[in-house]
């Protein structure tokens, strides 16, 4: 299974601070979602907040980690400002893999195109 992941900025709104990192488009999420070590890099500033977080088969209530960022495209023409990320220890699979950093060679479909490589993890959800 190949899931949808992308290459963005990631901007700490008070300070500007930014680093460019890959994300996993979940197009069945309702709430965006952060890395601590991604958090902690950029110094985001946290806060509690009470959530209802419903997983595949689990449901769970209580204080979460937020934060308030800004989610940019590579080329700046999109933008959308977060104020209450979560913000966890990322749950990333083994497969969660940036397109650049797979290997394609079974789908000869896919030769000759290049796909952003950043030095970068999947930190985003």
């Amino acid at each position: 299974m190949v899931r949808p992941i992308v290459a963005l900025i990631v901007r700490n709104m008070e300070t500007g601070e930014f680093e460019k990192i890959y994300a996993i488009l979940d197009t069945a999420a309702d709430r965006d979602y952060i890395s601590r070590k991604l958090a902690s890099r950029l110094g985001i500033q946290t806060e509690d907040t009470w959530m209802t977080l419903v997983e595949a088969a689990n449901v769970t209530e209580g204080f979460r980690q937020t934060g308030r960022i800004m989610m940019e495209s590579l080329d700046g023409n999109y933008k959308a400002d977060i104020s209450d990320a979560m913000i966890e220890t990322f749950p990333q699979g083994s497969r969660d893999l940036p397109p650049s950093k797979q290997d394609w060679s079974r789908y000869p479909h896919f030769s000759g195109l290049e796909f952003i490589d950043l030095e970068a993890e999947v930190e985003m959800i």
